[in-house]
């Protein structure tokens, strides 16, 4: 790979990096306008919390949190060092291999 490939690989995860902080920054919005929204909705009817849409909103604020972790973490690892990506994309070339083989 040479300078000017790496450079612009760089780059391209800088944004990819930049987009995934703002995505997860959504997510979380959308976590806490769900928690905020189911919280009053429970406080207005009480037997909320044993219903099938208690259920579903767990649910949801599970997939939420997935969500979020995974977009940080994708986050992380486009903060990663051009040497770092090298290492771990020929760690992935062996593990294909491996599999494949």
């Amino acid at each position: 790979m040479n300078e000017s490939q790496i450079s612009l690989r760089l780059s391209s995860l800088l944004e990819l990096s930049s987009l995934l902080k703002e995505r997860e920054q959504e997510l979380q919005e959308v976590q806490q306008t769900f928690g905020r929204s189911f919280l009053k909705a429970s406080s207005h009817y009480p037997d909320l919390e044993g219903t099938e849409i208690s259920h579903h909103a767990e649910l949801i604020k599970l997939h939420l949190d997935k969500l979020t972790d995974t977009m940080a973490h994708l986050a992380s690892i486009s903060k990663l060092a051009p040497e770092q990506m090298a290492e771990t994309d020929d760690h992935r070339a062996e593990e294909l291999e491996r599999i494949t083989g």
